[in-house]
């Protein structure tokens, strides 16, 4: 008679060997029928292991970045994740840092920027204004305006009248 297996037990915690991580366990009996008289014993695994805790460990760390800046003060950096594996059923998070960083070196000073003033400059001309009296002597007005270009940082106002 071929041995065939009974049912299996309640899931239970249970400890893998060597280790202080927790599984959860079931086993079967092959006992229903046991093998008698040269029958074949039963086929397969008597336990199962299952939900064992898995500890997170950290991937290597990727390569660096190109520097922050080209001048003056930067860093370059890399990363890694905790995912080989990623911790699972109650496994520890990985320590350490997921992210480092470097000063670059040799990098050269970066330029001063100092705004040089701009001067402010006439527009054109606007047209005539109407004169001012139907008959008789008077007055006709025309404009211009500072602003070609106007002055900036520190550059002097436009030298004579607007009108």
């Amino acid at each position: 008679v071929d041995g065939g297996w009974g049912r299996w037990s309640p899931w239970q915690p249970c400890k893998q060997s060597g280790t202080e991580d927790s599984c959860h366990c079931h086993h079967r009996v092959c006992d229903s029928p046991a093998p008698a008289f040269g029958g074949a014993p039963c086929k397969g695994s008597m336990i199962e292991v299952s939900n064992c805790t898995l500890h997170g460990g950290w991937t290597s760390w990727s390569s660096w970045s190109q520097c922050s800046a080209t001048c003056g003060i930067a860093v370059k950096t890399r990363k890694r994740t905790c995912t080989n594996p990623e911790p699972k059923n109650g496994g520890r998070v990985c320590v350490g840092q997921q992210t480092t960083e470097i000063y670059c070196h040799q990098l050269p000073s970066c330029p001063l920027y100092i705004p040089l003033p701009v001067d402010g400059g006439w527009s054109q001309w606007d047209s005539w204004s109407e004169c001012s009296v139907k008959s008789g002597s008077g007055m006709q007005k025309r404009k211009r305006f500072c602003t070609n270009p106007s002055p900036r940082d520190g550059g002097a106002q436009c030298v004579g009248s607007d009108e």
